[in-house]
């Protein structure tokens, strides 16, 4: 469970989860001493994260017209100099980065990221895709539809694009035409 101080941060988790290349995250993970106005403060990044490879990042979450604040450019600079003196790179995130088709379409499938597909089910419905290697959603969805049971077949094909059964770009629209490979494995 991970608090968030904003939507923007709760969006900014959404895409850790998604992103292949990071292994785990941590909310304000550290203060950072900075000084403003002449008097020493302290800054809570927002966010720590490790990638598979073992970088790391500090991920700080602002609205794109609080950046340039007098009082964030002095923390963003203590910062960066911090994540430089710990071999780290320092990444502002804003809204402008975090929302459009994709977004949304992150949001979708995180919906239905935990249902409960039992395995005899699971077994079913790879099969059911297995033939298939590059289709579309529609296609995927006629297949699903006869061994769903009791979940909606729209439902559990966000599932398996979570699971990583079946791939789509995310970066566009999900509909009848969306492209969807399947993943044998």
């Amino acid at each position: 469970m991970v608090h968030c101080e904003s939507p923007l941060e709760w969006a900014c988790c959404h895409y850790f989860e998604f992103d292949k290349l990071v292994r785990w995250y941590q909310e304000q993970p550290l203060a950072i001493d900075y000084v403003f106005r002449g008097e020493v403060h302290q800054y809570f990044v927002d966010f720590l994260v490790e990638l598979i490879d073992g970088r790391k990042r500090l991920i700080e979450v602002k609205y794109s017209h609080e950046v340039n604040y007098d009082e964030n450019v002095a923390k963003f600079t203590a910062a960066r100099f911090y994540a430089e003196g710990h071999d780290m790179e320092f990444i502002v995130v804003t809204e402008l980065d975090l929302h459009g088709i994709k977004f949304e379409n992150m949001k979708h499938i995180y919906r239905h990221a935990f249902i409960r597909p039992d395995k005899e089910l699971v077994l079913s419905v790879i099969e059911s895709i297995s033939q298939l290697n590059e289709t579309n959603f529609e296609t995927v969805i006629t297949a699903l539809t006869p061994v769903a049971k009791c979940h909606d077949p729209r439902s559990l094909f966000l599932w398996l694009i979570w699971r990583g059964k079946i791939v789509v770009d995310i970066a566009q629209k999900i509909e009848a035409s969306t492209k969807v490979k399947v993943i044998h494995s």
